[in-house]
């Protein structure tokens, strides 16, 4: 798939989103968070560069991702801005289960449940876990 953004704006876009929750990397103490997170901050760009994410700064923020099915066809899943109820969502899952608050926030922000994030796969599912990743530092 082509880049339909250059590399510079899909950062800026990206830098909305890190600046409207206030992440920085530079306060993270664990060099492992940091890695994480700055990982999953280049996969998001590339996301983003490729269309499969925007991220619409609009009386608060929201995340759409473009889903591409087997068929060709585009959808869009939309997320809301984290909130109270996304976190409870989480509340089930041990300590150690990173992937399983990711799927219930993700589900939550959604609106569609963490049953809709499981069934994605590859990218679809790979994007979420990283949009996941930054969202579990909010």
């Amino acid at each position: 798939m082509e880049n339909k953004i250059s590399e510079e704006n899909a950062t800026a876009q990206l830098q909305v989103l890190l600046d409207y929750y206030d992440i920085d990397f530079a306060d993270f103490e664990d060099d492992k968070l940091r890695q994480a997170m700055t990982h999953a901050s280049k996969k998001l760009v590339k996301a983003i560069q490729k269309g499969r994410l925007e991220i619409v700064e609009s009386d608060g923020i929201t995340i759409r991702q473009h889903l591409k099915n087997p068929s060709g066809e585009v959808s869009v899943l939309t997320y809301r801005e984290v909130d109270g109820t996304s976190k409870v969502a989480m509340k089930s899952k041990g300590d150690g289960d990173n992937y399983g608050k990711i799927y219930a926030m993700m589900g939550s922000l959604s609106g569609l449940g963490d049953v809709a994030i499981q069934k994605l796969k590859g990218v679809d599912l790979a994007l979420v876990e990283n949009l996941g990743t930054l969202f579990l530092q909010v």
